[in-house]
């Protein structure tokens, strides 16, 4: 015979930024950082999740040739958010970033860009091929 299986309480500390459905699945809103509670039989358990800056999943460019990528923060209300936002390259012998968010190929290969703006952050995957 098997015994019923306990119920769970899950919230989020920051609705505006994280809410959590009756399964436990964490679904971001906003930029910012929200802890993720659940609590069944007595006891307690929570994480941090941080939300963070969109950029483009990836793009494909060849050598010399640049694109643009940009950053929209937004602030906890869902507003965009006046803030600096940093990029920087895993390899810059593979792709450069400036500090406005255009990357432009070096050599062929891989390199990951990031945006970051605060404590969130976004990566883009760029790849450098001849005739791209």
């Amino acid at each position: 015979m098997s015994s019923p299986a306990a119920s769970v309480a899950w919230s989020s500390s920051a609705p505006t930024v994280a809410i959590v459905n009756g399964s436990g699945i964490a679904t971001g809103v906003s930029t910012g950082t929200a802890n993720i509670s659940a609590t069944s039989e007595g006891k307690s358990g929570s994480a941090t999740i941080i939300v963070g800056v969109r950029t483009p999943n990836s793009v494909t460019i060849g050598p010399y040739v640049s694109a643009k990528l940009t950053a929209v923060v937004r602030d906890p209300g869902g507003a965009i958010a006046n803030v600096p936002v940093t990029w920087s390259s895993s390899n810059t012998v593979v792709a450069r970033v400036a500090a406005d968010g255009t990357v432009t190929g070096v050599f062929p290969g891989t390199a990951i860009i990031t945006a970051t703006a605060g404590t969130a952050s976004g990566t883009a995957t760029v790849t450098v091929k001849l005739g791209g």
